[in-house]
């Protein structure tokens, strides 16, 4: 059982927010949850559209990009996108390749193998890429801690340019330039978009100078390429507001008819028939498992050629294998876990944990560290041995900021990299102690008190739930990380009927004299007393579609017992 924090607001503020919108009341609470007070600021987050893209020549250094690209089109350079394994990484790669591919241009990629190269640019690929006549490397998702390799590359006698998400680093690396919205000087508003999210402003500049140029027959619309930002975007796991929930919102609209034969049968084969509606959840929960199952357990490759077919039948079978792939990753996983969970219960009273075994795969560790943190509320670490070095990954909880709690740990470290929630890292094994020590310390600087709380919305009434409001949640998605989905909570209902659906979950229906709605309380099923007595119950609005009829479904979070 959690804590509930029914948040409260002005109620004359919230009316007045009703009135001036025209929204219902539960709506304006939800909104001045968010900050959004001001019926100005409120109606701008509802009515944001494409136009509001910030102008992409904001991002420092793309101008000197965009001409170094147009330099090696014209004078035929061999062009190479140097990505990552990841969703991020590999979203961003199949874009780049489309694009370019669209523009007449066919481009060059390579992706390092998680296990055998690890993350990032390597000697012995920008040595590979050479000697296969590759003149400028464009990086996405990574690079931007590369120094050593940028410089190597530059010997070489290629042009490197850098473009990436993660945190910037004491020594930025002497590449032909750099775009990273983190780095100081650069005017671009939105500092928290993903790799993919980069690239994009990339193609969108690129775009514009190549049509001042007159370079097109027929321009490229770009509106399909947001559903490759759009599965980045929630794959890692960055916050949903400003540019990112546009990026989102338009990619999903694009995604429900997309003529890409990857994304149709990577949707097909997560269970998105035709006709479904998919949502950021399926997103972060159903594609992005399947494509990071390619990179996890054998070659990312296999996501960049899903996402980039142009064969509906190669398509299928590409998907499937990453389908199959994806259900050994679970099998893995939970493994791992439980594992994990035995080494655990020696550090419950830890502010971190910091977990190693030799026999993990260090492919899925990241996954498990994040339902580790779920459900220990504390930044987890897990690592593993690789060539006589520990190699991890590492989540973390809202407030601590996992690279600067490892910035204090640097001395102890090889190398680490990544961003507030999520960091890869490599150390020699005598230092493990010692690191653990020095994590816990950094971390315990900035922890504070933490209890599992649920922060409610608002407390409605059951006539409150409506169609509208149904409706009105709809304009408030997309939801994820720093977007999330409204909470609310009805006091004192009653229970009509109920059944176990799976052995873990309740279906039932909560009623009043005018109407009775459908619940489902997932995971449940060994708290709920049969019968069911009188509830105050929180829960989220979801749409449930059968055979063409849309129907409200209330998504039970928690419950009390009158």
């Amino acid at each position: 059982m959690k804590n509930w924090d029914v948040l409260t607001q002005p109620l004359d503020a919230v009316n007045a927010l009703s009135r001036e919108l025209g929204v219902s009341l539960p709506t304006a609470r939800v909104l001045f949850n968010r900050g959004l007070t001001e019926a100005s600021q409120a109606r701008f987050f509802l009515n944001q559209s494409l136009k509001d893209f910030p102008d992409p020549f904001l991002l420092k250094d793309m101008r000197v990009t965009i001409a170094r690209i147009i330099q090696a089109i014209e004078s035929k350079e061999k062009i190479v996108i140097y990505g990552d394994y990841d969703v991020d990484g590999t979203s961003a790669t199949s874009m780049l390749m489309l694009f370019f591919a669209e523009i007449g241009y066919p481009i060059f990629y390579y992706i390092p193998h998680r296990i055998k190269e690890g993350y990032s640019l390597n000697l012995s690929a920008l040595e590979k890429l050479k000697n296969e006549g590759a003149n400028l490397i464009i990086t996405v998702d990574n690079g931007i801690a590369a120094v050593d390799e940028v410089a190597a590359g530059i010997q070489m006698g290629m042009d490197i340019i850098i473009t990436d998400h993660h945190q910037i680093p004491k020594k930025l690396p002497p590449a032909f330039a750099i775009i990273n919205p983190l780095q100081a000087g650069c005017e671009y508003p939105d500092k928290h978009i993903c790799g993919t999210g980069v690239a994009f402003n990339l193609i969108m500049a690129l775009r514009q100078a190549l049509r001042q140029k007159n370079y097109f027959e027929k321009e490229p619309n770009l509106k399909k390429y947001l559903e490759f930002v759009a599965l980045a975007t929630v794959a890692d796991v960055v916050p949903l507001v400003g540019i990112n929930r546009l990026f989102v919102r338009y990619g999903l609209a694009s995604l429900q008819n997309t003529e890409w034969p990857g994304f149709f049968a990577l949707c097909q084969v997560s269970g998105l028939t035709s006709g479904s509606e998919i949502t950021a959840h399926h997103l972060g929960f159903r594609l992005g498992p399947r494509i990071n199952a390619a990179g996890r357990l054998y070659d990312a490759s296999l996501g960049v050629r899903l996402l980039t077919t142009q064969k509906k039948e190669e398509a299928f079978q590409l998907a499937d294998t990453l389908n199959q792939a994806n259900d050994e990753r679970r099998v893995i996983e939970e493994k791992i876990l439980d594992e994990a969970l035995l080494q655990a219960q020696a550090q419950n009273s830890d502010p971190v944990l910091v977990l190693k075994s030799n026999q993990w795969h260090a492919g899925v560790l990241g996954i498990v560290a994040s339902r580790l943190v779920h459900r220990f509320s504390k930044p987890v670490i897990l690592l593993t041995e690789e060539n006589g070095l520990l190699k991890g990954s590492a989540r973390s909880i809202s407030g601590i900021h996992l690279v600067a709690c490892l910035k204090e740990c640097e001395s102890l470290l090889e190398k680490f990299g990544g961003h507030e929630m999520a960091a890869g890292l490599t150390l020699k094994p005598e230092n493990l102690v010692s690191f653990k020590e020095a994590f816990g310390k950094a971390v315990a600087k900035n922890l504070q008190p933490r209890g599992k709380t649920l922060s409610i919305d608002a407390l409605i009434g059951f006539s409150e739930i409506e169609d509208r409001l149904l409706k009105e949640m709809g304009l408030l998605g997309p939801f994820g990380q720093g977007n999330p989905e409204p909470l609310f909570c009805l006091n004192g209902i009653k229970i009509d009927s109920h059944q176990i659906v799976g052995k873990k979950h309740v279906k039932f229906y909560v009623s009043s004299e005018q109407k009775s709605i459908e619940a489902i309380a997932f995971g449940m099923a060994e708290r709920f007393p049969i019968p069911i007595p009188p509830l105050n119950l929180v829960f989220r609005f979801r749409k449930n579609t059968f055979k063409g009829q849309t129907h409200l479904v209330l998504e039970v979070a928690d419950f009390q017992i009158i």
